[in-house]
């Protein structure tokens, strides 16, 4: 299951950011594709036990933005008070029953083998 809304950032969001055993949840600037976040909840479920990255918030974070460098991804969360944010939620129930979804162009698709790449790290 992945849901995702939008909201106005304020520091008290913070404690939103966690990962309970079942749900990962995540606050972004940007939103990658559907298909991205689609490919993220899959593989962290898949992998976040065997990631080199101990923090699963972050091994998340970094599948959403198809890089294997944790600074690069840090980045995409710099927020200011008042910025629009993104809450994506990604849960272990129905990993396995994403819709068909049409990948647009090239860098989409770069980002998805990137992510599939990385996995295997």
């Amino acid at each position: 299951m992945i849901e995702i809304s939008q909201t106005t950032w304020t520091a008290d969001k913070k404690n939103i950011i966690r990962f309970d055993g079942k749900c990962v949840i995540q606050v972004i600037k940007d939103i990658p594709p559907k298909s991205v976040i689609n490919q993220a909840c899959y593989i962290f479920f898949k992998t976040y036990t065997k990631s080199r990255i101990k923090e699963p918030e972050i091994y998340f974070l970094t599948l959403l933005y198809s890089t294997s460098q944790i600074a690069n991804a840090l980045a995409h969360i710099k927020f200011k008070e008042g910025d629009v944010v993104y809450i994506i939620k990604c849960c272990d129930k129905d990993i396995n029953k994403f819709e068909q979804i049409q990948i647009k162009d090239n860098s989409e698709r770069i980002a998805l083998s990137t992510n599939a790449i990385n996995s295997l790290i």
